[in-house]
């Protein structure tokens, strides 16, 4: 799935500050390889293997300016994504 670069797409659809639905979508489609990350390191023992390439994708830092997006919507689902990943005071 990161070696085909699906990772890399949701990443950079993340720019698109326009459209609250394509975002909204982004954001589930991120949820769901991370939430297969944690299932992988709880498996071997090990940490969320995809958590380190969508930080070097500066993901976080973009989901974290969409917690200033203009629909409330994209706001809210931003932050349940991040709350979920990250402790929100160290963002």
């Amino acid at each position: 799935m990161l070696q085909n670069g699906v990772m890399n797409c949701f990443c950079d659809l993340l720019d698109i500050n326009e459209d609250a639905e394509i975002l909204q979508v982004v954001l589930i489609g991120l949820n769901g390889i991370l939430n297969k990350g944690a299932h992988i390191g709880q498996q071997t023992g090990s940490e969320n293997p995809f958590l380190e390439t969508f930080e070097q994708l500066e993901g976080v830092k973009k989901v974290d300016i969409l917690q200033t997006h203009k629909s409330d919507e994209v706001y809210e689902a931003a932050q349940k994504f991040l709350s979920k990943y990250y402790d929100l005071d160290d963002l």
